[in-house]
């Protein structure tokens, strides 16, 4: 009896055994992994049209940490299934929540969700991260600027039709953001910005044109050289060499006597590089 027993303990192993291999495979071959998951590397690259309900219904069940197993597929998935994984991660509250990752105490979650939105590239997402750029006490400024920029002329479109109604601390943040991407489409939007009642601000936008390079603001940074405020003064100096337009040569000279030793030095240093430009297309 005794051997009987363990006949039949063992058939039962090998029969659990059996069947536990079977389900694994069977898993495997709709997708699912041993524990339940979404196999999201097939399933997602293979997807094209849309996704089916079953596999929405799969992403819902795998939550949050679906987003960066999908983003490091990002270039390999269609570009229709993109949208929909958006717009899914959107109705989930999973952008909102990278988003406020932006402003948590902890680096790597900064880090990782700066990723993450850089990778997506979605216009949508841009006035979110402009209105978090409003709240530096919320959102950790250098970060929400960092992935502004990485959306580069989406974002000059975007920042160049809202810049002048701006709050004066939002605004300059922005002229940062437009001064690292350097697109002509900016120009327009940072010469009205000349005029404006902030000294801080009038001295970005200087900088900003100076970046960029555009001779278009030429006459207005020339204008800008009797600005009461030395260090516009100094910064527009700076720009006009940067632009490389003979034309600013006589405001420059004048410049070599006024009365801040920064504007003095900056009118030298742009005269210097007009005089190089002037011999070399001599």
């Amino acid at each position: 009896m005794l051997y009987i027993g363990a006949a039949f303990a063992l058939l039962a192993v090998i029969i659990l055994w059996y069947f536990g291999v079977f389900k694994r495979q069977k898993a495997s071959s709709e997708g699912d992994n041993p524990e339940g998951g979404v196999d999201l590397s097939r399933k997602l690259i293979q997807a094209k049209g849309a996704l089916s309900e079953t596999m929405l219904n799969r992403l819902n069940d795998y939550g949050i940490q679906q987003v960066p197993e999908a983003i490091e597929l990002w270039p390999r998935i269609a570009p229709e299934i993109k949208k929909e994984l958006v717009d899914f991660w959107e109705s989930q509250g999973f952008i909102k929540d990278y988003l406020s990752d932006l402003g948590t105490k902890d680096e790597g979650k900064r880090a990782e969700a700066a990723r993450i939105l850089i990778s997506l590239k979605e216009k949508r997402i841009i006035p979110l991260l402009v209105d978090a750029l409003s709240q530096p006490e919320k959102y950790l400024p250098a970060r929400v600027a960092e992935v502004l920029a990485a959306f580069g002329t989406d974002t000059v479109d975007y920042l160049s039709g809202m810049l002048f109604d701006l709050p004066d601390k939002t605004k300059s943040l922005a002229i940062d953001i437009l001064q690292e991407i350097a697109d002509d489409r900016a120009v327009v939007p940072l010469i009205k910005e000349l005029a404006a009642e902030s000294p801080e601000i009038r001295q970005k936008a200087v900088s900003a044109l100076g970046e960029i390079g555009n001779p278009k603001a030429l006459e207005n940074l020339i204008n800008l050289m009797g600005d009461v405020e030395w260090k516009v003064r100094s910064m527009t100096a700076r720009a006009l060499g940067q632009l490389g337009c003979p034309e600013a040569i006589p405001v420059l000279q004048k410049a070599l006597n006024d009365e801040a030793w920064w504007v003095r030095v900056n009118a030298r240093d742009a005269l210097d590089k007009l005089v190089v430009n002037e011999k070399k297309h001599a």
